[in-house]
């Protein structure tokens, strides 16, 4: 059985210019899934009812370039409508 090798990684907090080399580097390692987002409502929202998913949607898709999953899941089991539809319930 191969093992799963996870990281929890905060694209938020660099420059969008080093994402490629940060992916390309855990894939390296043998990192096999990525955990991230779970910090970063406060970018994801940063007004009430302003959602902005652009940056989140050019991580995911810059660590799918790689070996590696954002998390199964959350793939399985979650849409971004899902989440938004969840979220506007609290307000």
């Amino acid at each position: 059985m191969k093992r799963a090798l996870g990281v929890c990684y905060y694209p938020e907090h660099w420059d969008e210019t080093v994402w490629h080399e940060d992916a390309a580097r855990m894939a390296q390692s043998g990192i096999t899934w990525v955990r991230i987002g779970e910090f970063a409502w406060s970018r994801i929202e940063p007004e009430p009812g302003k959602l902005e998913w652009d940056w989140l949607d050019r991580a995911v898709e810059t660590l799918g370039k790689t070996p590696m999953t954002t998390g199964p899941w959350f793939e399985r089991n979650m849409s971004r409508e899902q989440v938004t539809a969840t979220d506007s319930l609290s307000g």
